[in-house]
């Protein structure tokens, strides 16, 4: 089953926690996915993040507001 970003979204905004690959996703999706999860406060891990340059994490987090985990 695939699900989409806006699957995600939907998800986050009913509170649920995700852990994610950030290497299946663009930065931009990455981002959405952090704003959601700041707007319901739910938890969310971006996994193997290495491809990503450190100020588009910075970007991530941030849109993030200490809703989002890295794991390196």
């Amino acid at each position: 089953m695939s699900i989409s970003n806006d699957d995600f979204v939907k998800i986050l905004a009913a509170g649920g926690g995700l852990t994610l690959d950030a290497g299946t996703k663009s930065k931009d999706e990455l981002v959405q996915i952090a704003t959601a999860a700041a707007g319901s406060e739910a938890g969310v891990t971006f996994r193997n993040v290495t491809a990503l340059a450190v100020d588009d994490l910075v970007e991530i987090v941030t849109a993030g507001d200490g809703c989002i985990t890295l794991e390196f």
